[in-house]
């Protein structure tokens, strides 16, 4: 399950390389994979080397999904405080480098036996009985700081409204977290002769990542569809009124034309775009001063309302009321403007004769 819940949002990620919380879930979805495995390898482990090897090898998928959950987070609900994300991240190399160091892992300093527990169905599985190292503190204080950074980022992101999102993921991360992290030390001790829940608390952990983010997924959807239907009105809008639109980008080159344009100035679409406004469809005499306009407008001054006329293909001059707006990017780098006009060559005539 996790590592199908790991190729769906990796996909997901390669086609939106801008949401990180993708690739994140990902990697802590493989980690949460690594950790059911390892945990079963040590539940069915026949000697002692087997064991030792097991739980020093765990620590490498443990160390995948926390740190990814830990930065997940930070990413994801926005709230988090990144220096305690770095603190953990950098206990949790600690707990690698000291774990590969030692002669067993971080958990045992010796095993004495391995006991055979029978469940009720009569399958058997392993447990260690040896002397736990004084190392295991910090794998320990990595996790408690990974509940209060948790319980942290969820109060913030409660406070902010976000209560939903707070309870689902951070909520039940704690509450996992402390589940595993409770029971955990209790079976390396003895105490408690169970196999280990981790891999079920972690399962518990990427299913409430994943549930949050297939919400977003869907939400995002909806809303793109939203997003095609309002531009199909306003495409709608701008094709069928008559009344001229034309859009340039930051050079001042026709990158869209309505048909009332093309009607108006006899011109075909392929002869328009692409080409400089100022240049091919203004008089020489107001080309240049508008071309001065048009980059005042860009960079500070904006001129939402001028006259300006505007060459037919047949050399003809159509005096336009223009009425203009800045188009702006997602980042909100300004991209062009769009303009929408109305012929008036025959209104000034008029008032022109009137005068």
């Amino acid at each position: 399950m996790c590592i199908t819940f790991a190729l769906i949002h990796l996909f997901i990620w390669f086609r939106q390389r801008g949401v990180i919380a993708h690739l994140l879930f990902s990697i802590a979805a493989l980690g949460a994979a690594g950790c059911a495995f390892a945990e079963f390898w040590a539940l069915t482990a026949g000697t002692i080397e087997t064991y030792h090897s097991t739980v020093r090898w765990q620590h490498i998928p443990v160390f995948i999904l926390l740190v990814s959950l830990v930065w997940f987070i930070v990413v994801y609900f926005g709230t988090a405080r990144k220096w305690l994300a770095q603190l953990i991240t950098a206990l949790w190399v600690l707990v690698l480098v000291i774990n590969f160091l030692s002669p067993h892992s971080i958990v045992f300093t010796d095993i004495s036996y391995l006991k055979y527990v029978e469940l009720p169905w009569g399958e058997q599985f392993s447990i260690a009985i040896g002397t736990n190292s004084p190392w295991k503190i910090i794998p320990d204080m990595a996790s408690l700081l990974i509940i209060l950074f948790l319980a942290d980022a969820s109060i913030q992101l409660w406070k902010r409204g976000d209560r939903r999102r707070a309870i689902t993921i951070g909520g039940s991360s704690v509450f996992f977290i402390l589940a595993g992290g409770i029971h955990s030390p209790l079976v390396d001790a003895g105490i408690v002769h169970t196999p280990y829940l981790i891999s079920f608390a972690f399962l518990g952990i990427i299913l409430a990542m994943g549930f949050e983010l297939s919400n977003d997924v869907v939400r995002a959807a909806l809303l793109l569809k939203e997003v095609k239907a309002n531009e199909r009105r306003w495409r709608s809008l701008l094709e069928n009124v008559q009344l001229l639109v034309v859009g340039l980008d930051i050079f001042g080159k026709v990158n869209y034309v309505n048909p009332y344009f093309l009607k108006l100035t006899g011109f075909d679409k392929e002869e328009v775009q692409g080409k400089n406004w100022f240049e091919y469809f203004l008089p020489e005499s107001a080309g240049g001063e508008l071309k001065r306009l048009f980059y005042e407008t860009l960079e500070s001054e904006f001129y939402p309302h001028y006259q300006d006329p505007v060459i037919t293909r047949n050399g003809e001059e159509r005096l336009i009321d223009w009425s203009n707006v800045k188009l702006y990017d997602r980042e909100g780098n300004i991209i062009g403007t769009l303009s929408i006009g109305a012929d008036i060559t025959e209104r000034e005539e008029a008032f022109q004769e009137i005068k």
